[in-house]
């Protein structure tokens, strides 16, 4: 390991009903569940609409890795609770910085397409 590698060893351990972040905060840290879920929701007219449920291995918050930009959804720690990692958006930037055009390309990609896939999702949810 190179010495500006990054270990991440700042686990948070949370209950249900804890906010990671909620709609239209500043991204700063994206998070990797590591147990447990979160609930991925989003509100409209004062209706809260669940999106998503996501577990273990899963990574909610990458919108921290584009520059000044606010979350889109709330992510609320479901179920029993969670173990999730922060990932802070200086080092996603930092790591994100040394990574080859064609990396960067694929990833802001694949973040937009994510986007526009959460949104389709969204609406296909407030039609039912």
């Amino acid at each position: 390991m190179s010495g500006d590698d990054h270990v991440i060893v700042d686990k948070r351990t949370l209950k249900a009903g804890h906010f990671l972040y909620k709609e239209q905060e500043e991204a700063t840290n994206a998070y990797l569940i590591q147990q447990g879920s979160v609930k991925i929701t989003k509100i409209i007219d004062d209706q809260k609409y669940d999106i998503a449920i996501l577990k273990a291995g899963d990574i909610v918050g990458e919108r921290a890795l584009l520059p000044q930009t606010k979350h889109s959804t709330s992510a609320e720690v479901a179920g029993t609770g969670a173990v999730v990692v922060p990932i802070s958006k200086d080092m996603l930037r930092g790591k994100y910085e040394k990574t080859d055009k064609l990396i960067k390309a694929v990833l802001e990609s694949l973040v937009q397409r994510l986007e526009h896939a959460n949104a389709q999702r969204f609406e296909e949810k407030t039609n039912q």
